[in-house]
């Protein structure tokens, strides 16, 4: 699975864990797969999104469609519920109260 990550070289990368909630390790992911080379890391493109937001079928669906819609295109979304990240950058402020 990560040689095929490497391989596609992908713009953005989702964690999205059952039972994990938004405590994805982000960091230790990128670390122990080697994806610090990835075009992500050096965009900060790597998402957490809270499991239930794309999992349980209920409102929260939608709140996972604005989260995958927000790390996708941020600057098309930028009222939407920003996913935690890992960003070399800051966010915008309008952001800053979202990413955590």
């Amino acid at each position: 699975m990560p040689e095929t990550i490497h391989s596609a070289d992908p713009d953005v990368l989702v964690a999205a864990w059952c039972g994990a909630g938004d405590r994805v390790p982000l960091e230790k992911i990128v670390a122990q797969r080697g994806w610090n080379k990835l075009r992500p890391s050096a965009r900060a493109c790597f998402i957490c999104i809270p499991d239930e937001c794309l999992n349980t079928p209920a409102p929260t669906l939608l709140e996972g469609l604005h989260a995958l819609a927000a790390a996708c295109n941020p600057s098309l979304f930028p009222e939407s519920r920003v996913p935690r990240a890992i960003r070399a950058t800051p966010l915008p402020v309008s952001l800053q109260q979202h990413s955590r």
